[in-house]
């Protein structure tokens, strides 16, 4: 990790120049009666010693600004730029910092005329990302919009249960297993056990305001192991139809089940709700 310092010579092209000096060495008759190690043990050590001061180089620099949903400023909050999976430039592959009090930050020394990932984590959706290209050395790139951190609307208690401050709604963790038809998914519901019990399935609009009050582009919130899940549905003013909702990165769909061919649903799960305190800030009461 390299925390915003200027940019070292890599030991690769160290390791090159070497290289480089044995091949002349051997080509100049001069150096016939010359011993090769002394001078390459000498050669080596001045390049390290070169590499442990800043280069002229002073890389390049990424300047933007992180807000909360509603367009302020958030400070703290931890940018990473990080090269691409597979890629590496010793000193140059990691930078961090945190945003100023007006939400502003500035990444520099990266490494010039190089794709980089940029991360920004505290909020709901840590994998909000831009993928840039650095600019030639001395240069900043200006970010042209700002990015928007959703901070959870959930708190998952001790035994698992999900509790939305947002919806006044609590949801039990989604079962590892395949629940194939509407009736199985029904009866898992109503018996469930789990911090007292009075579970049951929620409506299509109660799972579409689970997808709402989590971030857009981003599934469900962090608070549920399974973020693009396909879950059954009940509808109080038609009890009689069946319906899943699929949530998926970018998109909620909903699908009537058609119960004149009840073929089981392969990839089908439940979300068991309940409606057991009301909405407070951090408080939550038992009815």
């Amino acid at each position: 990790m390299h925390l915003i310092d200027e940019p070292k010579i890599p030991v690769t092209l160290i390791m090159r120049n070497v290289c480089s000096m044995m091949r002349l060495f051997k080509k100049r008759t001069i150096a016939k009666n010359i011993p090769i190690m002394p001078v390459l043990v000498l050669v080596s050590s001045l390049l390290l010693a070169g590499a442990a001061y800043p280069a002229g180089n002073k890389g390049s620099a990424v300047e933007g600004r992180v807000v909360d949903r509603d367009g302020r400023p958030l400070a703290g909050v931890k940018v990473v730029a990080m090269l691409p999976a597979g890629q590496y430039i010793e000193d140059y592959d990691l930078f961090e910092v945190k945003t100023k009090a007006n939400g502003k930050f500035l990444l520099q020394g990266l490494y010039p005329g190089t794709y980089y990932r940029i991360l920004f984590d505290g909020g709901q959706c840590n994998d909000q990302r831009e993928r840039i290209r650095s600019l030639p050395s001395g240069e900043t790139l200006k970010l042209e919009r700002d990015y928007v951190l959703i901070f959870s609307t959930f708190k998952v208690s001790p035994d698992g249960v999900i509790k939305d401050l947002q919806t006044g709604l609590e949801w039990a963790p989604i079962p590892m297993f395949t629940v194939t038809t509407y009736d199985i998914a029904a009866s898992y519901a109503k018996s469930l056990s789990l911090a007292g019990g009075g579970w049951r399935l929620p409506t299509v609009e109660e799972l579409k305001d689970l997808y709402d009050s989590a971030n857009d582009g981003c599934g469900l919130d962090w608070a549920f192991e399974n973020r693009y899940p396909k879950a059954w549905s009940s509808d109080p003013k038609s009890p009689t139809k069946r319906w899943l909702v699929k949530f998926s990165r970018d998109k909620v769909y909903t699908e009537l089940w058609d119960q004149r061919f009840p073929d089981p649903c392969d990839d089908c799960g439940v979300l068991p709700v309940r409606s057991l305190f009301k909405k407070a800030k951090d408080l939550f009461v038992t009815q």
